[in-house]
């Protein structure tokens, strides 16, 4: 299966680390680069199913978003 990967960039931003995919445009906050890292992959998860629950209705960017979405998953 071909590799697959995304891009996630980590700053802080006062007392929190924020993990940012711009793929995706999402970003999750944490105490702490592995509490932000858990919340991105959730936000993620999240969006994922909002994808799959809006069926066909879907742009073909967002097709191409929940396409790739799927594969990451399939690949963990």
């Amino acid at each position: 299966m071909p590799k697959v990967s995304l891009v996630v960039r980590i700053s802080g931003e006062g007392d929190e680390i924020v993990a940012e995919q711009e793929d995706f445009r999402l970003h999750a906050f944490g105490h702490n680069r592995q509490e932000a890292m858990a919340n991105l992959r959730v936000a993620l998860l999240e969006h994922l199913d909002e994808l799959n629950e809006m069926g066909e209705r879907l742009s073909p960017r967002l097709m191409a978003d929940r396409d790739l979405l799927r594969a990451l998953i399939i690949l963990e």
